[in-house]
């Protein structure tokens, strides 16, 4: 039972460390670029491979989608379905912040305009701006005001221009909070044409000169013009020539806005309109035909050539031609009226978007009836679960007890072991010093041979003496051993320690010696083998390939030498062999902190 909470508790380790280390770092750099640079962020992002992807715990990857869509946003790429950004709203309903909760919300909003559900558009266009926390220093105002300017839009499109204002206004606000000097001036350009929209010209003019002054202090000088040229049919008609012609030569002396036949770009043809109808205004009807006739060659729509045909209706008339006149002008009605056809044909087509939501949230009030029906069986499954981890708990502490005491004993019999092991060394000892003695007295050539028989008897009988000490000892080590079984960590280090290889190495030292002879190398390297056989699995897992110097240094280590006797064998400085430790601390355990005590450390651990 213990060893399955043990696993159980592993598997949740890892669970809580799992993902891709370097993905964070990665998707910060990207969302850094979001702004300055969205292609670059966009192919950072798509230049992860689908197995780092696949690494990615579930945080990372709905991180990764966020920003994906953001970066696909700001590039213009039409989105072409929403499940992937509904999983990762609710994913951050759940668990994200004010901030990613209005992001993930509006690029899903984005989602349903560029699929042509606007309805739904809308719905979560107010669900990204109810998330905004305005309280909080961190609020994204920069996001904000693009959410209410989308909204702006989409109430312009559908013609109600007072719901368009209101969003622009507190877009244009938003905006100067956040220091958004193009944002503040285009919400003010889209305001002038909803003005402009509920045929409020005066206001519209008003608020397009200062859009227009606006732009040309911050030295957008092709914005400033783009936006006044909206308003020059009102300055025609409110009889300010002079400025009506000087946007139109501003206009077309911007590059690209004239094409080499000197027609105007495809998008803007309407301009044409309005250079015909100053010049007609103006009495300049030669000028004023020229451009009609290019806005009716141009046309790309029936409003277009409605606008064609009465500008000429009109020309011809001044010019004293009521045939022509007549002509154009029926051309005119009879195109005005496939323009009110094709206005009436759109208003359908947003009433039929909006029955469609309507029926949508019908939909979504059924699915909420079943789920209220369900919600019972999904306290009982709560409940259960909430017994289950009860008596998870129980089990766990009741189990964590039983092994406080089991630790108490082990430390009990481990020092008990310690000590013992600690007096059989001392008797080697006494042995080593008193075998050295005695064969010293015995190389002393002045000793007559019954004296020498003497010595030996009295040695022989030391030497049985000591022998049954140290096995009654050793019989206490293997008794101390069989009790603790696998739970003793410090036996292997004992058996090392009293191995016959360590024991000649010390002997060597003590001798002053230096440079480890190979023999003696061969038969520590063979013994820690045999005692150890995962510190040579743990060399190779690492994939270096070491020295044979570096070998040793590391089985020297875990044999229990201290690096002024491993500086001595391996004929090097202490310093160099601190070095060295610090090194394969992050070559075999990939840390970089605690040096060598961390690496001697996390080595005598390996059993």
């Amino acid at each position: 039972m213990r060893r399955t909470a043990n696993l159980l508790l592993i598997a949740l380790l890892l669970a809580a460390c799992g993902g891709w280390r370097g993905g964070d770092r990665l998707m910060s750099r990207a969302d850094s670029l979001m702004y300055a640079r969205p292609d670059a962020a966009l192919a950072l992002l798509d230049s992860i491979p689908e197995a780092d992807r696949a690494r990615m715990s579930k945080g990372q990857r709905m991180r990764y989608e966020l920003l994906r869509a953001d970066a696909q946003n700001k590039n213009f790429v039409k989105f072409t379905t929403d499940s992937v950004l509904k999983a990762v709203v609710s994913y951050y309903d759940s668990h994200g912040t004010p901030n990613e909760r209005m992001r993930a919300n509006y690029l899903l909003g984005r989602a349903y305009y560029d699929m042509g559900e606007t309805p739904l558009a809308l719905k979560y266009y107010h669900e990204a701006a109810d998330c905004a926390d305005t309280t909080q220093i961190d609020c994204d105002y920069k996001l904000l005001s693009r959410v209410h300017g989308q909204m702006g839009q989409i109430f312009l499109k559908q013609e109600s221009p007072k719901d368009a204002i209101d969003e622009f206004c507190l877009s244009a606000k938003y905006s100067y909070v956040c220091n958004d000097t193009l944002m503040y001036i285009s919400n003010l350009d889209f305001m002038g044409s909803a003005y402009e929209q509920m045929n409020e010209l005066d206001s519209a003019l008003e608020v397009t000169r200062k859009t227009v002054t606006l732009f040309e202090k911050y030295g957008f000088h092709e914005r400033a013009c783009l936006s006044g040229a909206s308003v020059i049919d009102i300055l025609t008609r409110r009889g300010y020539y002079k400025e009506a012609k000087s946007l139109l030569n501003q206009c077309f002396s911007l590059p690209g806005f004239l094409d080499d036949k000197k027609d105007v770009v495809k998008g803007k043809e309407i301009f044409s309109y309005s250079a015909g109808y100053y010049y007609l205004s103006t009495g300049n009807n030669d000028s004023a035909m020229y451009w009609f006739r290019k806005l009716e060659k141009q046309a790309c729509n029936a409003n277009h050539l409605a606008c064609a045909y009465e500008g000429l209706a009109r020309a011809y008339h001044n010019m004293g031609r009521p045939d022509s006149s007549a002509i154009y002008a029926l051309k005119a009605y009879n195109h005005n009226d496939s323009s009110h056809q094709l206005k009436a044909t759109e208003g359908y087509q947003r009433s039929h978007a909006l029955y469609n939501y309507t029926r949508n949230q019908q939909l979504a009030q059924t699915k909420t009836l079943e789920a209220s029906r369900s919600r019972q069986q999904l306290y009982f499954l709560t409940l259960l679960m909430v017994v289950f981890i009860l008596g998870f708990m129980f089990l766990f502490y009741h189990l964590r007890n039983r092994h406080k005491m089991k630790q108490l004993w082990l430390i009990a019999k481990n020092k008990e072991l310690s000590d013992t092991m600690t007096r059989l060394d001392q008797e080697y000892t006494e042995q080593t010093h008193l075998v050295e003695f005695l064969k010293n007295q015995v190389s002393i050539k002045e000793q007559t041979i019954a004296t020498l028989s003497f010595q030996e008897e009295q040695v022989q009988q030391l030497i049985d003496e000591k022998a049954c000490r140290i096995a009654e000892l050793e019989d206490k080590v293997l008794e101390l051993e069989n009790a603790l079984g696998g739970h003793n960590r410090s036996s292997v280090d004992g058996r090392i320690n009293r191995s016959v290889p360590v024991r000649k190495i010390h002997d060597y030292l003590r001798n002053n010696g230096s440079s480890l002879p190979a023999s003696y190398w061969s038969e520590l390297q063979a013994m820690i083998d045999k005692e150890i056989p995962a510190l040579a699995e743990v060399i190779l897992s690492s994939g270096r390939e070491f020295r044979k110097e570096e070998i040793q240094l590391i089985y020297l280590t875990r044999s229990l030498f201290s690096g002024n006797e491993i500086a001595r064998l391996l004929d090097i400085s202490p310093q160099h062999v601190s070095t060295l430790k610090k090194r394969f601390l992050s070559y075999i355990f990939h840390v970089d902190v605690g040096g060598a005590p961390e690496f001697t450390r996390r080595l005598k651990a390996i059993k």
